[in-house]
């Protein structure tokens, strides 16, 4: 017994369907245009009578396998296997064909396309390596590698390999990468601060890459979505922790609140001064939604994707827009509210704070319409969140305004589907099991009727059991902007339009050339010069290149790199002191990379193995949802008091090594000018004590600890080396106002064992003696005048005038980051750049940027 005509018709487009939809998650977009113009194809030339339909289908299968190799790069014989879907005698292809006479026509074509679609979609999952086992391998391998920056740096330009080149097998580090789709699958699960530095650059606004974003949409899994702590939604949390808008906002709040101790919510947000704050709430909503706007881009790339989910979503029992809003309170809303919690904590009980969280979470949850009716009346009868609150938070005004928020973002979608005609009962049958890929595929494709649904008010859209079709949008680069060229162009022009890529360009082309010119910036005479060529090193040095740092460790003498690091701390604002991650910081890590440095880890390191003993006697229950997470211990009082015991010498002996002849020269020098420069800026000195500890702890001792920890192959002890006694150390700075209470239940670790510790006072005053005693003998009388901040508007001029390549040897192309060195012009002096002097002009110099010294 054969397949009739209609089944094979089914097998033949559910492979075309899932090869289609895979082809469109992986980002592989030319194999996208050519399944949907090989579905067009057969549109217009699908035979109406049955007899020819066979032959028909014959003829297409042979077509149908090249182009499916082709989308996914696979062998052409590997993909013929899929022959075997056509086969009745196939176990489970035969199984339902056994079974037909109990079922009607329609229901024997649904399983069949069904079981078509799951085959084919194991296969290619299979053939391109992206099953949860070749995952799980591949994550494994570049976790080992991770303590290397270099890794790190080649995953983003692997990344943008894959994204602008057809399918292709490259071979990274032992691991076969296909797609695009299966790096961010990879590295998705991977919880490291490091990555998601790197690839949130793709998510800011300067320097944006839809495709890239929208792959990183794709890796999310449709249970769950946003829901977890994912590379994507760190990005997210990272981007708004960095906005301008979220600190405004958790200010403008955190200032409306009573500043003495409360007693619960109701009296924190409504009873100021005995008047019903409203405004303040209504506005910290108001102001939220305004900032959810501004990651438009980055919502219409979660829409495009959730509108390849729709089967999955159904299968939910939900609703497109309920997943979008979902992303805009897990990836926006609660890194806001996160924030707010953090800051009053500083004048709060730390429980009332997480209270009063908790009851702005579900208020939001409220707003943004993520709750049902039935969960609206559990939480009113039920008050899980303050009586008054819930009354804000569903009243007209404020839930208008959120309806308003989703219906001007949504307004460039269409919302309704126009209602077809009835067809011919063979045409509408062919029709029906034909593959809908989003697209028109010609005037006569679709007939459609005159009769169309009527508008809807926004009360209708907002009462209807689904809400908002978010399954059909125009071109995400039109919401984005109206540049009508090609993505990939623009991309690359804005990337090569910054200081980072610039360095990273001119070490990539020449190195030796680049060395001069680097080395040029550093080793100017006059201070303004001077100033200017460190601004720019320091701007390129972000995470993303750390050669600029590794090239000045390795050419400048003790005494220039002094100077370097005196110049990067002078220009440390007070509010954000050692905190960054560009030049300064790349040279305390990268230093630490050389023997020397090495030297001193491996001493830190042998002090703190030195618990080992002690902490095998504390049994530690790790988080079921994250790895690595303590969530409850067990241990007796024996114990625990000779670990702490052992723990208070092991600090002291780490601390002193700081003042020893061990600790390297260079960083003494250095912690030397550092606490000079942060006793000048501030005039508490106790804040001075505290934040310069804190920077010792963590660059210098936990950054030590943390290196040496990821080498560890067993879990147990990484937890233990990797998370709890980095955060015991850290602790030895936080507040000691109030101490923690633990889950009901449950015993805290660092609340019974280590807060005994690090948060008495004596204890803390013998460190701290330890470090400033030595410190603060001789400081100057007098600081020098800190150096006038160079403005905005003049490092873009500066910028520009770098990639001239009388001054950086480099010939820029118009195509953006493709460079070549010019090696048949003589090179004018660096120093040109920044102004005229007598003591450097060449005869040969060109005319000096002197709007730049304005």
């Amino acid at each position: 017994m054969s397949l009739t005509s209609q089944q094979q018709y089914q097998v033949l487009f559910a492979i075309l369907e899932e090869g289609h939809r895979l082809a469109n998650k992986f980002g592989l977009n030319e194999g996208v245009k050519l399944l949907t113009q090989f579905k067009v194809t057969l549109e217009l030339t699908l035979p109406s009578e049955e007899a020819s339909l066979k032959k028909f289908i014959e003829e297409k299968k042979p077509i149908l396998f090249s182009k499916i190799a082709e989308t996914f790069g696979l062998p052409q014989e590997s993909v013929k296997k899929l022959k075997k879907l056509f086969d009745p005698n196939e176990k489970k292809l035969k199984k339902i064909i056994k079974n037909r006479d109990k079922k009607s026509d329609q229901e024997v074509l649904a399983l069949i396309k069904a079981y078509a679609k799951g085959e084919a979609k194991d296969f290619l999952k299979e053939k391109c390596g992206v099953r949860p086992k070749e995952i799980l391998e591949a994550r494994a391998i570049f976790q080992e590698k991770l303590n290397s920056e270099s890794f790190i740096t080649s995953l983003k330009q692997t990344a943008e390999q894959l994204l602008n080149n057809p399918p292709k097998s490259y071979n990274f580090y032992g691991v076969h990468l296909n797609s695009l789709y299966k790096l961010l699958k990879i590295i998705n699960g991977i919880d490291d601060e490091r990555l998601v530095t790197r690839f949130a650059s793709f998510f800011e606004k300067d320097n944006v890459n839809i495709p890239i974003i929208k792959a990183f949409f794709a890796v999310e899994k449709t249970e769950g979505y946003c829901r977890h702590s994912t590379l994507l939604v760190s990005i997210l949390e990272l981007l708004v922790k960095q906005s301008p808008s979220c600190k405004k906002i958790t200010t403008d709040f955190i200032d409306t609140l009573p500043k003495t101790p409360v007693i619960n919510t109701k009296q924190a947000l409504f009873d100021k001064s005995g008047i019903l704050t409203r405004n303040a709430f209504e506005s910290l909503a108001e102001n939220t939604l305004k900032m959810i706007e501004e990651f438009h881009f980055i919502l219409g790339a979660a829409t495009q994707d959730l509108a390849t989910r729709k089967e999955a979503i159904t299968a939910l029992h939900t609703t497109p827009d309920i997943f979008l809003k979902a992303v805009c309170y897990f990836g926006i809303v609660s890194p806001l509210l996160k924030e707010i919690e953090t800051q009053l904590a500083k004048e709060w009980d730390e429980q009332l704070c997480k209270t009063f969280r908790v009851e702005l979470s579900v208020a939001f949850d409220i707003i943004l319409g993520l709750k049902s009716k039935e969960s609206l009346e559990k939480i009113k009868a039920t008050s899980i969140i303050c009586p008054a609150l819930f009354e804000l938070c569903t009243s007209s005004a404020v839930r208008e305004k959120a309806e308003e928020f989703f219906l001007i973002f949504t307004q460039s979608f269409k919302k309704t589907t126009p209602i077809k005609k009835e067809l011919p009962s063979r045409h509408q049958r062919r029709r029906s099991h034909s593959l809908d890929l989003g697209v028109a595929t010609s005037s006569s494709e679709i007939e459609r009727g005159d009769e169309e649904k009527p508008p809807l008010s926004k009360r209708e859209v907002y009462t209807r059991e689904r809400t908002i079709s978010f399954y059909r949008q125009p071109p995400l680069d039109k919401l984005h902007s109206g540049a009508t060229s090609s993505t990939k162009i623009v991309t690359k022009k804005e990337q090569s339009n910054t200081f980072e890529s610039f360095f990273n360009d001119l070490l990539t082309s020449d190195r030796e050339k680049a060395t001069q010119f680097i080395l040029s910036l550093v080793r100017a005479k006059i201070p303004k010069q001077y100033a200017w060529g460190v601004r720019a090193l320091d701007l390129g040095a972000d995470k993303n290149n750390s050669e600029i740092a590794k090239l000045l460790l390795e050419k400048l003498s003790h005494s220039e790199m002094l100077s370097l690091l005196k110049h990067l701390l002078s220009q440390e604002s007070l509010s954000t002191w050692c905190r960054g991650n560009r030049l300064l910081y790349q040279l305390i890590q990268q230093f630490f990379e050389q023997k020397e440095g090495k030297d001193f880890r491996d001493l830190v390191w042998k002090e703190l193995f030195s618990l080992n003993p002690f902490i095998t006697k504390i049994k530690v229950m790790q988080r079921a949802s994250i790895q690595g997470k303590p969530d409850n211990f067990d241990a007796g009082q024996t114990d625990i008091q000779a670990l702490q015991s052992q723990f208070k010498e092991v600090l002291k002996n780490i601390i002193a090594l700081l003042l020893t002849e061990k600790f390297p020269p260079l960083m003494k020098e250095f912690l030397k000018l550092a606490y000079i420069d942060l006793a000048s800026k501030s005039t508490d000195a106790n804040e001075v004590r505290r934040s310069f500890m804190a920077f010792i702890l963590l660059r210098f001792v936990n950054a030590s600890i943390i290196h040496r920890a990821m080498l560890i192959p067993e879990q147990y002890q990484k937890m233990w080396y990797q998370n709890i006694l980095p955060g015991a150390i850290q602790s030895l700075c936080s507040s000691v106002t109030s101490m923690r209470e633990g889950e009901s239940g449950k015993r805290d670790l660092q609340i019974e064992v280590f807060d005994p510790i690090t948060k008495d006072l004596d204890y803390r005053k013998e460190l701290y003696n330890l470090i400033f005693e030595d410190l603060e003998q001789n400081l100057p009388e007098k600081q020098e005048l800190p150096i006038e901040p160079i403005p905005e508007v003049s490092l873009t001029e500066l910028n520009e005038m770098l990639k001239n390549p009388e001054f950086s040897g480099l010939h820029f192309k118009k195509t953006g980051l493709v460079v070549s060195p010019r090696r048949e012009e003589p090179k004018v002096n660096v120093q040109t750049l920044f102004g005229s002097s007598k003591e450097n002009r060449d005869e040969n110099s060109a005319e000096p940027a002197k709007s730049v010294l304005k």
